[in-house]
């Protein structure tokens, strides 16, 4: 029996293309007519031949001549690294979690002083959640002096000339 041997490309031009691969082809066209690589009535013919499309080869013919790429199926996208949320001026996306629970815990531990303080009188109940949030504030705030040092340095090594290269 011989088996005929499909290229990768040929065979996922041949998978049905979904509800989202349709819109990202349309969003691809009218990208192209907002960049003047198309025209209003190529954008019109091209966006109902993409919503009536059923196979990813049908979505490429309508943007392979575009220089954006087509869409990738549901099975293929690309992997990004574990955590691929972008780094705020905080500083990574741990950093910024462990801001987070820490004013949650603080504001909670406030709270709870605060309820004993009414109840108890305030002269009575040690202010303790200060010992709380201040341990832990401290400490964030020394990892993250640590890490916008060690940051910097590394800017700084990157940035330096490199002496006795093999050019």
């Amino acid at each position: 029996m011989d088996v005929i041997r499909m290229p990768e490309s040929e065979r996922r031009d041949l998978l049905r293309a979904g509800d989202r691969d349709r819109e990202q082809v349309a969003q691809q066209l009218r990208d192209g007519y907002a960049e003047g690589r198309l025209s209003t009535d190529e954008l019109d013919t091209r966006l109902q031949k993409a919503y009536s499309a059923t196979t990813y080869g049908e979505l490429h013919t309508l943007t392979a001549d575009l220089p954006q790429r087509p869409p990738t199926p549901a099975g293929e996208t690309e992997l990004l690294p574990e955590n691929a949320r972008a780094e705020t001026a905080m500083g990574p996306p741990w950093m910024l979690d462990a801001v987070r629970a820490w004013f949650i815990v603080s504001f909670l531990s406030f709270g709870v002083w605060i309820v004993l303080g009414l109840d108890q009188g305030f002269e009575a109940v040690h202010p303790w959640w200060i010992w709380v949030a201040g341990g832990w504030g401290g400490t964030l705030m020394i990892v993250q002096s640590v890490r916008h040092r060690k940051e910097r340095r590394r800017l700084a090594d990157d940035s330096a000339p490199q002496l006795g290269g093999n050019d």
